[in-house]
């Protein structure tokens, strides 16, 4: 018995049929359907996204698993007995451009702190809540003012998005996260900066004031705030 198609006859008429749903290819079917084309958007992973998604910890665990030369070999041909008369394919990167990775990896110790057992238990814990975690595979910071910013909202895109505030950093060290100190009182009472670090650092942030405000010495309370509209720009401050 033949397997039933996926697609109505009218869900298959379409102006344009998109594959991939990484950011070049959203964008380009974002851009044909505003401007009244039909758009069939299909991925051949079971998430979408492409290399822009973010994934738990055992899609991630899959993810760095992965041969990424496979997937590169896999060619996008319509098998020798469809019909493709009338029909256009154009490569959106043309060139095959290098992938943004340079190593698939994901490691549960990565400091070999632990035993082999300790390590599977780690792990075994960390997977029965795999859920709980949303690990970006690019991660990416915008400047709060910045013309990237001002596009997305102008284009709509925004709405597509969640804009969060950088509440913390924290570094990967032999001893676990250690967090970067933002504010004022957070850099003198740090444990791990030396006084002469302390000393350096405070000079650059109070050489950055001018520009960005002083955000950095507010009280953590305060910069878990929207406190854009009341940092004044550069030109603002000198008008």
């Amino acid at each position: 018995m033949p397997e039933a198609a996926i697609l109505t006859d009218e869900e298959r008429d379409v102006d344009v049929c998109i594959l991939g749903t990484g950011l070049t290819e959203s964008l380009v079917a974002a851009a044909l359907a505003r401007h009244g084309k039909r758009i069939l958007h299909l991925d051949r992973a079971h998430i979408y996204g492409g290399n822009w998604r973010a994934v738990n910890l055992s899609e991630l665990e899959a993810w760095a698993a992965q041969d990424e030369r496979a997937d590169a070999s896999e060619a996008d041909v319509a098998p020798a007995d469809r019909d493709t008369t009338g029909l256009t394919a154009i490569p959106l990167e043309p060139g095959c451009p290098p992938s943004c990775f340079r190593l698939r990896q994901a490691a549960w110790d990565p400091f070999k702190c632990r035993t082999d057992e300790e390590r599977e238990e780690l792990r075994a814990t960390l997977l029965k809540r795999s859920g709980a975690f949303s690990v970006d595979l690019v991660p990416r910071l915008l400047f709060a003012r910045s013309d990237m910013v001002d596009t997305l909202i102008e284009s709509g895109v925004a709405r597509y998005l969640e804009f969060q505030g950088l509440r913390s950093a924290r570094v990967l060290t032999s001893s676990g996260l250690v967090a970067v100190p933002l504010t004022k009182s957070d850099i003198f009472q740090d444990p791990v900066l030396t006084l002469p670090e302390k000393r350096m650092l405070m000079r650059f942030i109070t050489s950055m004031a001018p520009f960005v405000g002083s955000l950095a010495f507010e009280s953590p309370a305060q910069l878990g705030t929207d406190q854009a509209s009341k940092v004044p720009a550069p030109a603002e401050k000198g008008a």
